[in-house]
């Protein structure tokens, strides 16, 4: 197989300032792509902004002979993420992906979630992301290989002290499924990964954990695997849209919605009926994936 380039494509990656976004910025400039680098350069509780984060991941693409610009907009916001948009068209013309890997992040039992926590959290993970791609959407239309990443995590699926943030993700998973359907015409492609990397969020969750730094650390949790994955779903040539890969301990997976075969009931169910069928409706022998609401 040839190499995937991406010659002439424009990428905006949100978060791209540390951990995976900027390695996901330096891999696509690394394959021809011209990158803005969108980051607030917060820590983890969104707080402490600087521009270093992303002028330095500037730094390094154009350096090494790319073409990027460091963008500070809050995707969090409506008028953050059109001037982040409204920026790339006026600098570069174009927009043909989308990386929304933006995040904060935070732990607590779900007793004591604070209600501004949860929606700061939820404003930078979920509203950064439909913002930011609702005001592309026009331009990856017109650049009809349009594609878009979603960055979602295994917290959707429920982990301990982790309600904000599996909340987000879980969100996310579904408006990348929305965006799927809706960019059909269009030939606009949304997919989600779902990355185990070394990363300041990682770092926090583990020792939240007691579990050794060492086991979430770059040599056990290498960031190229999903920046591969990454690369490979914005780039022209990829066909698939609505899926959601999850790359973790060295296996490259597809997640999906299963429905089980069930259990046929009547306008006559009574609890009891149900609480005799629930193991036939839990088995997942014979599930099949719930494709997307085309």
């Amino acid at each position: 197989m040839s190499a995937l380039k991406l010659d002439s494509k424009v990428i905006v990656v949100t978060g791209a300032g540390r951990g995976l976004g900027r390695e996901h910025a330096l891999a696509l400039a690394g394959r021809g792509a011209t990158l803005v680098v969108n980051d607030l350069g917060v820590g983890l509780d969104g707080h402490g902004m600087s521009p270093r984060p992303a002028d330095e991941v500037v730094e390094r693409i154009t350096s090494a002979g790319g073409t990027a610009i460091a963008d500070y907009s809050d995707v969090a916001t409506e008028e953050g993420a059109n001037a982040l948009i409204e920026r790339t068209e006026r600098e570069f013309g174009r927009l043909d992906g989308v990386v929304n890997n933006a995040g904060t992040y935070h732990l607590a039992p779900l007793p004591e979630v604070s209600v501004a926590a949860f929606t700061d959290l939820v404003n930078v993970h979920v509203m950064g992301t439909l913002l930011v791609t609702r005001a592309g959407w026009p331009l990856l239309k017109k650049s009809t290989t349009g594609r878009i990443v979603n960055t979602i995590s295994e917290a959707f699926l429920g982990y301990r002290h982790q309600g904000s943030y599996g909340a987000a993700k879980g969100s996310i998973f579904s408006l990348t499924r929305v965006m799927a359907v809706e960019g059909a015409d269009d030939g606009i492609k949304a997919n989600c990964i779902v990355p185990a990397v070394a990363s300041r969020m990682g770092a926090l969750y583990a020792e939240h954990n007691g579990i050794p730094l060492d086991a979430v650390g770059p040599e056990n949790l290498p960031s190229a695997p999903a920046t591969s994955v990454a690369t490979y779903l914005l780039h022209p040539s990829c066909g698939i849209s609505g899926q959601t890969l999850s790359i973790n301990g060295g296996n490259l997976t597809r997640w999906e919605v299963v429905q089980t075969q069930g259990h046929p009931y009547g306008p006559d169910l009574t609890p009891e009926d149900v609480a005799a069928a629930i193991p036939r409706v839990l088995e997942l022998g014979g599930a099949r994936a719930r494709e997307l609401g085309l």
